[in-house]
């Protein structure tokens, strides 16, 4: 690989990523309402004042369980499908394959549309799956419960990212 080839991209890179990134931690150390033309410099206040709302130890809490389970659910369940494929313990591993990657192909808003009507309080399939099997005690706000709506979520996206680390550990 060239000199060029490594080049070229680094600087995409720098300009769209690395240059917005140090511009946002510049901006921190001052006031500004992103308008006004001055801005006032206030130093570390801002973090002094992020440090002491009880709000943002919430938020960094539900961000570290959103990246534990959206992380160890996709890769774990990715490298369960790939083992279980290579062992060949189950028919059409191709046919499986194909339906497991096939989420990923799929736009965020279309995976997100269909499970808000999967999971329907109301009318979804899942609950009323779990009505007709006698375990109605389980259905939820799945959405609307402050208490499983992160990991609803979670599972949600990493269902939607199964199969890429399947199809790495299938190839590999």
């Amino acid at each position: 690989m060239t000199v060029f080839g490594v080049a070229v991209p680094l600087l995409v890179f720098a300009c769209y990523t690395g240059y917005p990134d140090i511009y946002t931690i510049y901006l921190s150390f001052f006031e500004w309402n992103g308008m006004a033309p001055h801005k006032k410099f206030i130093g570390l206040a801002n973090y002094a004042y992020l440090f002491q709302d009880k709000y943002f130890y919430i938020a960094l809490v539900n961000n570290a369980k959103w990246l534990i389970v959206s992380l160890v659910f996709p890769v774990s369940l990715g490298f369960l499908i790939a083992y279980v494929m290579k062992a060949r313990l189950v028919f059409a591993p191709s046919l499986l394959r194909t339906i497991v990657f096939f989420p990923v192909t799929m736009s965020l808003i279309a995976v997100g549309l269909m499970f808000l009507l999967i999971l329907n309080p109301v009318f979804g399939a899942f609950d009323t799956l779990l009505r007709s099997v006698g375990l109605g005690f389980l259905v939820h706000e799945w959405f609307g419960d402050y208490r499983i709506a992160l990991y609803t979520l979670a599972v949600i996206s990493g269902w939607a990212f199964t199969g890429m680390p399947m199809i790495f550990y299938f190839a590999g």
